[in-house]
């Protein structure tokens, strides 16, 4: 009895101890949180003129990739304050960046603020969008990994620091991007989608990076689109991206020249309100690769793997660009056959058991082809 007296007293002061020891952690964990520092941003948005606009809805979009996330969640888990905000009677916003990666953001204060990095503000309000100056917030005596050389930043940059800083996030009238879509005899085709965005130039790996200002349309019966308040910076037009999509993106006629790929990077022009575009699309996949597998002696080896990496530019835009393949097999006579919606392939390989295999890559990427590829027992 005595024992089990004993034994349950020390389970008691093993409690207590217990207690005691969460609830310095949980004080530590507070003291930390109190020495946080941030510096502060004051977004003034101006009309076209200049002049302040209250109540404008303003996002904070980060660049890296740990503040990707954070500007995409649901409003009741972005509070106003921390990635969006709203001009007030002067047309002005305050917003803290913490000195400290945003990856440490939750652990430290328990949700994802803004941290070290490079980030815009944008703003809808109408016919206007604008598109802050790059806020460059790094640690003192560290290089901005960034070439102020980029579009969005050639306007100019600001750098956080102790003291307050001023952004001006200026409103800005967007042009119109109009056109038809035809396919390859000339006819209209109705019920073509076709959109636009613009590109902050993030280290996303799943797209442009940051897509801003997205816009879509279809096709009307005579085949014509119409895309108003664009933002007058460099756009991507979108049509038709995946590769298995009919009908296929082939040819576009821009500001009256005709190019014979799809031009979906457009930069506007100084002044320049509307931009006129004719899109040439193709009912089946227009380019065609093909190919024998053989061994050293020529016979035909049926069964091989060939593998074709595709893009859609010949220098690459997206991620896409970098990590689309297609795989085919040989039959039994050796052959193979691709067809794709995009002319530009990165590299080949072939593989097959009791082969090495055989690869190919191509600096500037190729055109259709056609290949005979021996392949060399092991």
């Amino acid at each position: 009895m005595l024992q089990a007296v004993r034994f349950l007293s020390l389970i008691r002061h093993c409690l207590i101890a217990s207690g005691i020891l969460a609830l310095c952690a949980h004080a530590v964990v507070r003291a930390d949180e109190s020495t946080l520092s941030y510096r502060q941003v004051i977004v003034r948005v101006g009309d076209e003129n200049g002049k302040p606009m209250p109540g404008v809805k303003v996002q904070l979009f980060g660049t890296g990739r740990d503040a990707l996330q954070a500007m995409q969640l649901e409003s009741d888990e972005n509070p106003l304050g921390v990635w969006r905000f709203v001009s007030d009677a002067r047309g002005r916003c305050m917003v803290r960046f913490g000195c400290f990666t945003g990856f440490d953001s939750e652990k430290l204060v328990g949700k994802r603020v803004p941290g070290w990095g490079r980030f815009y503000f944008i703003a809808e309000a109408g016919h206007l969008r604008g598109v802050s100056l790059g806020i460059m917030h790094e640690p003192e005596g560290k290089r901005a990994r960034d070439s102020y050389d980029y579009e969005w930043n050639r306007r100019g940059v600001v750098k956080t620091s102790d003291r307050p800083v001023v952004a001006t996030l200026r409103m800005r009238r967007g042009l119109q991007v109009n056109g038809r879509v035809v396919d390859t005899v000339g006819q209209p085709v109705r019920g073509f989608d076709v959109g636009v965005q613009h590109d902050l130039g993030s280290e996303h790996h799943t797209g442009y990076g940051n897509e801003i200002f997205k816009h879509s349309t279809t096709t009307d019966r005579g085949g014509r689109f119409i895309l108003n308040d664009i933002f007058p910076n460099t756009f991507y037009l979108m049509a038709a991206e995946r590769e298995d999509d009919l009908p296929v993106w082939v040819r576009t006629r821009l500001r009256g020249r005709w190019s014979p790929v799809p031009v979906d990077k457009i930069t506007p022009r100084r002044g320049e309100k509307v931009i006129r575009m004719t899109l040439v699309v193709a009912h089946e996949l227009p380019y065609r690769y093909t190919g024998r597998i053989l061994d050293q002696e020529g016979k035909a080896i049926s069964g091989a793997e060939i593998v074709l990496g595709i893009s859609r530019h010949i220098e690459s835009q997206n991620y896409e660009d970098d990590h689309s393949s297609l795989r085919a097999k040989s039959d039994q006579d050796g052959r193979f056959e691709f067809r794709t919606a995009t002319n530009f392939i990165r590299w080949i390989i072939a593989s097959a058991p009791g082969f090495a295999e055989y690869s190919e890559d191509y600096d500037d990427k190729k055109a259709p082809h056609k290949w005979n590829i021996t392949l060399h027992g092991l």
